[in-house]
């Protein structure tokens, strides 16, 4: 279940170049799951990578919010993957949700 934040479900996707870190949105590798989430917290997801940006959506940790796909290059590249931000696209029934996560809070999921 993914829970848009007040006013700023649908804000712009992370603007970001580069090929490394892409993925189709559809099937195969390129998909997460929630993971490293207390039981009693949610996953924030933020409008732009960085931790003061704006939460556009929050996810529950064991509950599936339908497709959470990669959408572009993990950033920024000079860091650790657990530190790098994962620009997504998360869709769960007719809601779409753009923005970004730690790779440390996501694990690989194949792509339904």
């Amino acid at each position: 279940m993914i829970r848009p934040a007040p006013l700023l479900a649908l804000l712009a996707p992370f603007a970001l170049a580069g090929a490394s870190g892409m993925a189709s949105a559809t099937t195969g590798d390129g998909c997460f799951r929630v993971t490293n989430v207390a039981a009693d917290d949610v996953l924030n997801v933020r409008a732009a990578p960085a931790a003061g940006a704006a939460v556009v959506a929050t996810l529950l940790p064991d509950n599936d919010p339908g497709i959470i796909a990669a959408t572009g290059a993990w950033v920024p590249s000079d860091r650790p993957e657990g530190q790098r931000w994962c620009p997504e696209t998360i869709c769960s029934g007719d809601t779409t949700v753009k923005g970004g996560a730690k790779r440390h809070d996501l694990a690989p999921s194949e792509c339904p």
